[in-house]
């Protein structure tokens, strides 16, 4: 019944919205984005992940500050007070049990001694710290369809960064929020109406304010591609208000109910705790499930059901990126990015990509480590004839086996033989270099020559 319900409103919301008004064409657009986003959760991968991240956070989260805020101890910060700013408005919501949690955090953060640990003891603390950002980049990847994860280099730079420069950032910015309390000028002019209602307005959203920067800049760093600020900046305040809500909400009715300390008793706290995490990680998964599909807004003009592709279109689009990157490769250039593939094939990404795929496991196409979807040939081009092309895209290994008995599988092997046969005679002598450079006779054909 609820399947039922589901198709029929898939139905209507990819029904024609040309001649609707303009705010009722706004709203079959949203809802068609509420309906994938919840079309994804539903596949059980996000919230998955989101589960996987709960586990790595409780061994990694440790470690994660020590190294982190190790550093720190240079400009005579003492870690107690950095992690107490840092994570106590992350555990808020769970009221007392999140005191609590956060003075078990910060005794065992004190205890680990960076300078005693040796080579081996270090490497491990760092690897602790790493994989719980290399998890979070993977579940991203994965949301954002994304094949390739960032060089090994590129991964050591990249965190190492977070984990040394957040902290700075993060205290520099308490340090001058407090400096200028104290300064004389500004405390005289909070004094004068409207300025001192306006900052305790201004207090009152900075909550808001930062936790969306923070949404923002995971939704631009974390993914290995390039990621629209807009998109970013939309996906980071949508997540920011959710989650100050949800941490309200959940400070009220679930921390505040007795029923979960009279039923797990001692294990009432971590229980809280576990859950509060992956409500966390939720939120900032469908986050970027939510700046995905704004970035590729495109991909909602096709219902889902009907995103696929028959083996002839496939063949053809596959040709059409070939002939792109040819044409990009033999003009001298380093290779193409999605976006220009985008523009001139003009069918939506989940669909080209799917293809690049394809090409990629055929061995015809390749994509450098960086930047990320900048796709080069695989093989030469003037060398490749078409049907060579066609022949590798077509005989990619799988997982099927035979079901037909071993006399008609002989019928069906000659009937393909003898057109290939007939393919090889005319595709046979055009290689891929022909097809790229070939100039069109008309909007459908090509005119080539061999």
């Amino acid at each position: 019944m609820l399947q039922l319900w589901i198709e029929k409103l898939a139905q209507v919301l990819w029904s024609g919205t040309a001649t609707r008004p303009g705010w009722h064409t706004r709203l079959i657009w949203l809802g068609r984005l509420l309906y994938q986003i919840g079309s994804d959760f539903m596949k059980g991968d996000i919230a998955l992940r989101a589960m996987s991240l709960v586990f790595t956070t409780l061994l990694a989260v440790v470690p994660l500050l020590a190294v982190s805020f190790s550093v720190l101890k240079g400009f005579g910060v003492k870690n107690k007070d950095l992690i107490e700013s840092y994570l106590l408005p992350l555990l808020e919501p769970l009221g007392a049990q999140g005191v609590e949690v956060l003075g078990r955090v910060i005794e065992f953060v004190e205890n680990i001694k960076v300078g005693v640990l040796g080579s081996l003891g270090l490497a491990l603390l760092f690897y602790s710290a790493f994989s719980l950002i290399q998890k979070v980049e993977q579940a991203f990847n994965n949301i954002w369809r994304l094949k390739q994860s960032r060089t090994l280099l590129r991964r050591m730079s990249d965190y190492l960064s977070v984990l040394v420069i957040g902290p700075i950032l993060v205290f520099s910015a308490i340090g001058l929020s407090a400096s200028m309390m104290s300064n004389e000028l500004v405390r005289t002019l909070l004094e004068i109406e409207p300025f001192g209602q306006l900052y305790r307005v201004f207090l009152r959203i900075v909550p808001y304010l930062l936790v969306i920067a923070a949404f923002t800049f995971f939704y631009i760093f974390i993914p290995n591609t390039r990621v629209k600020i807009r998109a970013a900046l939309i996906g980071g305040i949508v997540s920011g208000i959710i989650w100050q809500t949800t941490s309200w909400i959940f400070a009220t009715v679930i921390v505040a109910s007795a029923k979960y300390s009279a039923i797990y008793s001692g294990f009432a706290t971590l229980i809280i705790l576990m859950l509060w995490v992956n409500l966390n990680w939720l939120i900032l998964l469908l986050g970027a499930d939510l700046v995905y599909h704004l970035q590729h807004w495109d991909d909602l003009q096709i219902p889902q059901h009907q995103r696929r592709l028959s083996i002839a279109d496939k063949e053809s689009l596959a040709l059409q990126i070939l002939c792109v990157v040819g044409q990009a490769h033999y003009a001298g250039r380093q290779g193409v990015m999605m976006d220009e593939l985008l523009s001139k094939i003009r069918l939506p990404e989940i669909l080209i990509a799917e293809v690049i795929d394809l090409l990629q496991e055929a061995g015809l196409l390749s994509e450098s480590a960086e930047p990320a979807e900048l796709y080069l040939p695989g093989r030469p081009f003037d060398s490749t004839s078409v049907k060579t092309a066609l022949d590798r895209l077509r005989r990619i290994p799988v997982s099927v086996g035979y079901t037909l008995d071993e006399e008609r599988i002989a019928v069906i092997n000659s009937v393909i033989g003898e057109a290939d046969q007939t393919l090889q005679s005319i595709l046979g002598e055009i290689s891929l270099k022909q097809l790229s450079l070939a100039e069109p006779r008309s909007k459908e054909t090509a005119n080539i020559s061999v």
